[in-house]
């Protein structure tokens, strides 16, 4: 196909499924700097993304509604089931009409989705391992949702994500660009692939887990919101 876009040397859905696959394998370290190796010379007066995704690093997330989170599972807890897991998805701007301001700043629109053990998964007695095979169970195996997506038992807006409103911004404009040029194309992909994992990282490393009532999963999505990663932060045993 002569209209396909090469990303990092492969044809971009490969190269979204290179960078999910180190995400669900506990590798996104490895994740972000494949991708700030290709961010170099995109980012900067003059270039489609501005110069700081060369220098912003997940300590620069931050993580909004965390310590509501056991205020928020005690409710649902009472319901009858326990809260085993819980999703932080980002979802598309374009769901509730939101767009860059004149600034070009915009934050992640996030989804807190609470799920328990049942027909989704055992999220309890779950590690890494049993979690990506769900994902394994799922079709297409790779970029597709796994068997707990939309079974939820609560979703609400308890997480927010701040602090990348500038880069989020620029990489949701890019793929709405006209007729884009040959480095806003893999610019648009390389922006919202990063940012998308920036808060993977700032889940994982950052988040206060002993906030949380019981061991969870804590994964991290995607509603329908380009790059469309799904992938644990961590487990609810093991890391």
């Amino acid at each position: 196909m002569p209209n396909e876009l090469t990303v990092g040397g492969l044809p971009e859905r490969e190269f979204l499924m290179e960078i999910e696959t180190l995400l669900r394998v506990g590798r996104a370290e490895d994740a972000a700097n494949r991708l700030k190796t290709l961010l170099d010379g995109l980012c900067g007066p003059g270039c489609p993304l501005p110069t700081r995704f060369l220098t912003v690093g997940p300590k620069d997330v931050r993580l909004t509604g965390w310590n509501e989170l056991p205020e928020r599972i005690a409710e649902y807890d009472q319901r009858g089931k326990n809260i085993t897991a819980i999703g932080i998805d980002f979802s598309s701007p374009r769901h509730c009409n939101r767009k860059p301001d004149e600034n070009g700043l915009l934050d992640p629109h996030i989804e807190t989705n609470f799920y328990t053990d049942g027909d989704g998964w055992p999220f309890s007695i779950s590690d890494r391992a049993g979690l990506l095979e769900c994902y394994q169970k799922s079709r297409p195996k790779w970029l597709g949702a796994p068997g707990w997506q939309g079974m939820f038992e609560e979703i609400d807006d308890t997480i927010a994500v701040e602090g990348i409103a500038d880069l989020y911004g620029a990489a949701f404009r890019l793929q709405g660009t006209q007729d884009p040029t040959m480095n806003q194309r893999p610019a648009g992909v390389l922006g919202a692939c990063y940012a998308a994992v920036l808060v993977h990282l700032a889940v994982r490393d950052f988040a206060p887990r002993n906030v949380l009532p019981r061991p969870m999963a804590v994964i991290v999505g995607s509603n329908e919101d380009y790059p469309f990663f799904n992938a644990p932060a961590f487990a609810a045993q093991g890391a």
